[in-house]
Order: structure tokens, then sequence, then C-alpha cells
């Protein structure tokens, strides 16, 4: 394997024909910027045909694959965080989720923006320290609240709570390798894989420490896979969804 300046992790679950249509986005903008790709799945269904095609795609495509399975969400990140570093010594480092894919010039612009602006003070009085390029999937009314620079990316206003303030929805996350180590330090993987348990204690590590977000290209940059979500919850906990339901912590409805 190369070594490469930029790396984009992609994680799937059980949703293979988003995959087909979201993975050939970030497989074409990663062989036009010469960067590096990481593809993880952990799917519980259909693993074979999972598997398949994406060994067929790493393939044909030269991206790292890896697979495993019943692996819970955070330690899949923290496994393709390390293993990216370890691989392809990038500076920067960039998480998707598996609806959510670039548009043409969503890498270019991240490397650049986080070069012209990391470490900066931000309009909400804190300083720039993790870009995404979704600022929709915390809803309407944060992208309002939001203040523009004048080329389209987006800060979050000082008034949002500490994890939207200081962090990014996990849809996407990307920032300097030195940031992932050092400030917001991996995901959390409880023994309770709840997204909101995994993901929200980094958007809090980067607040308590001053960081804020980027949006960068205020959504431009983005293609998006409209889907049906189970809100906060992971859907099983030790792959025992009636578990996960009868926990008040859960959103995802009693079966």
């Amino acid at each position: 394997m190369k070594q490469a300046d930029f790396a984009t992790i992609y994680t799937s679950f059980n949703d293979l024909a988003t995959v087909q249509e979201i993975l050939p986005h970030i497989v074409e903008e990663c062989r036009r910027t010469d960067t590096a790709l990481i593809v993880h799945d952990c799917s519980t269904k259909d693993t074979g045909e999972a598997w398949t095609w994406l060994v067929e795609q790493g393939e044909r495509h030269d991206f790292l694959y890896l697979f495993s399975r019943r692996l819970p969400f955070a330690m899949a990140r923290n496994l393709c965080l390390q293993t990216a570093i370890e691989v392809f010594n990038p500076q920067y480092i960039c998480m998707l989720e598996d609806d959510h894919a670039y548009r043409p010039g969503a890498i270019d612009a991240l490397r650049g923006q986080m070069q012209a602006t990391y470490g900066r003070p931000a309009p909400n009085g804190l300083r720039y320290g993790l870009y995404s390029i979704c600022p929709d999937c915390w809803g309407a009314g944060f992208r309002a609240a939001c203040t523009d620079d004048g080329h389209g990316n987006l800060t979050p206003g000082p008034t949002e709570l500490a994890w939207q303030l200081g962090g990014a929805n996990s849809c996407c996350r990307c920032a300097p390798v030195s940031h992932w180590m050092s400030v917001l330090k991996g995901y959390d993987p409880d023994e309770y894989p709840i997204s909101f348990y995994q993901t929200r204690n980094l958007n809090v590590r980067n607040y308590n420490r001053g960081y804020t977000t980027n949006y960068v290209g205020g959504g431009r940059l983005v293609q998006r896979k409209e889907r049906p979500g189970a809100g906060v919850a992971m859907a099983n906990v030790r792959f025992d969804d009636a578990y996960t339901a009868s926990d008040p912590r859960s959103k995802v409805p009693a079966r």
C-alpha cells in the first residue's frame, strides 16, 4: 500500500443496496485525488453477498477492505482508524457512514480548509478542529443558526448544545490525524452500543478542548441516501433486538 496524505474510512452494515449505490462515488473521488480508502463491513445479514461484492470492488479499484462479524460501531471505527494510520500514514482522515458519499471536489475542499483554518479562531469563540461536509443531519434549525464565512462554509452558532457546537454528526467527520489521536481519541466502545453513547463523547471531547466544527461547502459537497433510520440506537445489543428495545435510553421501538 502506498502512503497518502488523506485517507477515507467508509463503514457499512446490513444495507448492500445502499453501499452499491454510494460507494462508487467515494471510489471515484478517492481515485481523482489519489488518496487512500478503507472499506469495512460488519454485516450480520447476507454477509456472503456483501463480502463477495466488496472483495470484487476492492480488487478492481485498489482499496483496502476489512470484514468482521458482530463488531460494534465504535470498535469498527477505531479499528479502521488505527489501520489507516499504520498502512497509509496520512495527515488527514475522514470517516463516512454508508449512506453518505463525496461529490466531486469534496476531498480537495476538506483538505484545503483544514490546511487554512485548523486551530484558528471561529466566530463562536472556539477554534476549528473537526470538519464535515454534511450540516443537514442535525436538522434545519441547526443550519439556520450557523454562521457562513461568505464562501459557503458553515460554523455552528454559539447557542447550540455542546456536542453540536463542538462536533459533527457521525455521518461525516474529518480531522487531522493528530487531532483524531490527541483530542477526539476515537469512539467509545460502550457495552451498550447505542450510537449516541458511542459517538457523542467524541464531540464533547472536541468541545471541552476548545474546538468546534467547520461544515465545508455548506452541504454542496455531500451526496446523501435518504432512508429510514433507527433514531439514536443501533438495532441490536449483543445482537438482541428485544434487549435494545426494552432499554429506556433507546429510541428503537419495542417489538
